[in-house]
Order: C-alpha cells, then sequence, then structure tokens
C-alpha cells in the first residue's frame, strides 16, 4: 500500500500539473507533441502502472528475505555507514553513481526486449517484444502515467534492477533507494516536455521510431553501439 500510494501521489499530481493546470497553456509549447492524450490512454495504462509498481515490492520482499536467511552473506552488506571509512566511501559511491549503473543495465535489458534481428539464434527479443514491451509503446505520445506502465514481463524484467547491489558489498537501504529512482526515472523520462520536465527528448524519439536510443546519457551505450538517434 505504501508504494501504490507514494507512486500514485506523484505520477498524479505530475501529470495533472503538466496537462491539466493553469500552467499547461503557459508550458505547452515545450511539449514534443502539443497533443495532449485524451484521459482515455491513462485510464489504460493505470492497471499497469499498479502491476509495476507491485513489482518493485515484490523484489523488496524477496531481497529482505535472502539477507534474513543468510543467502546474502552478511560479509557482503554493512548497516552502519559511519562505522569506517569504507563504508561511507562505498555508500557515497553506490549512490552518486546510481544513474550511471542503473542506466546501464536499462539499457541493456531494455534493447533486449527488442528485436536483435539475429538469424543464426532464435530471436528472443522479438517475443518479448511482441508480448511484453510492445504495451509500453502503446504510449507513443507520453505522458507521466506511461513511464511505468508495463506489461507483467517487462515490469518484472525493469525492477530486476533492484537486485544488483546485491552482488556486491553494500547498504541494504540501495534496494529501497533503486527502487524510488527507477519510479522517479520512468516518470519524468516519460513527462513528454522539455523545461519544467526531465526534456527527455531521446526517449521520445525511441517512442516514436522504435529501434534507438535504448539508454539514457547517463550511460553512453547507445553512442558505444551506435544506436544513438537525436531525432
Amino acid at each position: 500500500m505504501r508504494d501504490l500510494i507514494c507512486a500514485f501521489v506523484l505520477i498524479l499530481g505530475w501529470y495533472c500539473i503538466l496537462d491539466y493546470s493553469r500552467l499547461t497553456d503557459m508550458i505547452k509549447p515545450l511539449r514534443f507533441n502539443l497533443i495532449i492524450p485524451p484521459n482515455s490512454q491513462a485510464y489504460r495504462e493505470i492497471p499497469y502502472c499498479i502491476s509495476t509498481t507491485l513489482m518493485g515490492t515484490f523484489f523488496e520482499v524477496i531481497c529482505l528475505k535472502l539477507y534474513g536467511d543468510g543467502t546474502i552473506p552478511e560479509s557482503r552488506w554493512f548497516t552502519d555507514v559511519f562505522a569506517n571509512r569504507t563504508n561511507l566511501l562505498v555508500f557515497c559511491a553506490w549512490v552518486f553513481l546510481m544513474p550511471t549503473w542503473r542506466d546501464g543495465h536499462f539499457y541493456f535489458i531494455h534493447r533486449g526486449m527488442h528485436p536483435w534481428n539475429t538469424t543464426w539464434f532464435p530471436d528472443i527479443g522479438h517475443y518479448l517484444f511482441k508480448y511484453g514491451h510492445a504495451e509500453h509503446h502503446e504510449s507513443i505520445n507520453f505522458t507521466a502515467f506511461s513511464g511505468i506502465s508495463m506489461h507483467p514481463i517487462e515490469g518484472f524484467i525493469y525492477e530486476t534492477s533492484c537486485f544488483v547491489p546485491c552482488f556486491f558489498y553494500h547498504h541494504p537501504i540501495l534496494i529501497f533507494m533503486t527502487k524510488i529512482y527507477l519510479l522517479f526515472s520512468a516518470i519524468f523520462s516519460h513527462d513528454g516536455y522539455g523545461f519544467p520536465g526531465a526534456s527527455a527528448w531521446d526517449h521520445y524519439i525511441h517512442h516514436v521510431k522504435f529501434n534507438c536510443n535504448y539508454g539514457s546519457s547517463n550511460a553512453p551505450f547507445d553512442w558505444l553501439f551506435n544506436s544513438f538517434d537525436d531525432g
């Protein structure tokens, strides 16, 4: 319930501020697509938003269980950030580098949910797109609700980012912080605006063209793998 309340207060608040408030007429020229989608699009997206939010809750519960039963050994995590210099430096590194490592994870899972165009190996990406990721791409002209509007298959894969810290030395609060970052980054990268939005023009182009801009500027994989398109 905590996660659902937080998610919908943030999504609905940002959605209303941008598209249905006194500011809308002033900032509308900054919208990537000047046509504001009908509310029916948001109604279609809400059940998927609930599903993705609960996937995050599921992974948090799983991680807590893994801490409790010792599957994640105590040598791999700490609870006192200020116990020593190492803990403090490790924690700060995780936090300040989160946009990079999280968006790097996103690039590869996102690219994997688009067609691989392989001939020598089954095109798993084709099926992941057809039966999972395609729902997200229904919202070409997106809004704040579109960010976590994901089929359960995609929502599950998207939230696996929460597990990344578990393989390294870390503080358990990073699981929760990653989950919050996943929510915020998805919402703001789909708000559809330049200023005062996230100015995620590259991701808007991805929703229009489908086969480019799988990541973000926080991790340079689109440039490395020649999938960047500035529109």
